[in-house]
């Protein structure tokens, strides 16, 4: 990013501009401390069947140091980013392949 705006000359314009995500991280950051000392307070309900308090969630996101680096699960996710996604890409292609067609038919 910063070599493109090397090239472009607008160095200064991204450093202004990029400072204001502080804006933004801020916030956040303290809304997740704040989120943690909420959740953190909450009673004890261990003696529900797998319950757990909402605190320190990474190991539940994410999973296993195992399941992130097996290579089966980020097949299946360039599966569905190729698969899935794909018609997002295809349908205005296809619409304006069309409407070329047209053009050159004299229809439009």
């Amino acid at each position: 990013m910063l070599w493109c705006a090397e090239k472009l000359q607008a160095v200064m314009f991204v450093l202004r501009t990029g400072s204001l995500y502080l804006f933004a991280i801020i916030p956040f950051w303290l809304w997740q401390g704040h989120a943690h000392l909420t959740n953190s307070a909450a009673p004890d309900l261990d003696y529900i069947a797998h319950n757990r308090k909402m605190i320190n969630n990474g190991h539940w996101y994410f999973g296993t140091l195992e399941q992130r680096v097996s290579t089966y699960h980020w097949k299946v996710l360039l599966q569905r980013g190729v698969f899935d996604m794909r018609v997002w890409a295809v349908f205005p292609l296809d619409g304006a392949m069309q409407h070329v067609y047209l053009y050159k038919l004299g229809d439009l």
